[in-house]
């Protein structure tokens, strides 16, 4: 049953993983911008998504029992392992992204198919958002991107079957709030016009 949450965690950190690297690629390259550093590895860490998430608002979202590993303020790291198999893994990330999420996505090559959905749906003071829902027979996978300023924030979150989507969304939904207000608060992703 264990190695059940570990093929999970390994899907979260595989499509965090490539949706980081998608959005690093190409002309639009975020660590070519001036003025902005490595995203994934800034100078002085710059966010920590778990700064706005904490375990007992994950466990109301998604209905089961989570530990939570948030690294350390020179290598900050966001993500929530079920404490029981068969329940839902999260994973957050950031990265600076001047360009934005429309072209960052774009970059994704994420598409409408047979078992995805790509919607966008409103997030209080974000400057855009991206859900995308996969639902396969085995698993449910969801991803949220929002955006604040330079700051795009992903969250991926894996729930083996059975799996609840409506429940996933609607968790999701409230985590990119619940992050695009802590950025808007904290001036993450503000620029210098």
């Amino acid at each position: 049953m264990r190695h059940r949450s570990r093929l999970l965690l390994t899907l979260v950190v595989v499509a965090a993983l490539g949706v980081g690297l998608a959005a690093c690629s190409g002309d639009d390259d975020p660590a070519a911008a001036p003025g902005h550093g490595n995203p994934t590895a800034p100078a002085e860490p710059l966010w920590n998504p778990c700064s706005a998430l904490d375990v007992a608002l994950v466990e109301r979202l998604f209905g089961a029992g989570t530990t939570e590993e948030d690294g350390t303020a020179s290598q900050p790291s966001c993500s929530f392992t079920p404490a029981d198999d068969g329940a839902a893994v999260l994973d957050a990330n950031y990265l600076l992204y001047p360009a934005g999420l429309d072209r960052a996505f774009q970059t994704f090559g994420v598409a409408q198919g047979e078992t995805t959905q790509v919607t966008s749906p409103k997030i209080p003071v974000a400057d855009g958002a991206r859900l995308v829902v996969d639902a396969r027979e085995d698993a449910l996978l969801v991803s949220g991107f929002v955006q604040n300023g330079d700051l795009i924030q992903t969250v991926n979150l894996a729930e083996p079957a059975p799996f609840q989507r409506e429940r996933a969304v609607t968790g999701m939904v409230e985590v990119l709030t619940r992050l695009s207000r802590a950025a808007d608060e904290a001036g993450v992703g503000d620029t210098d016009d």
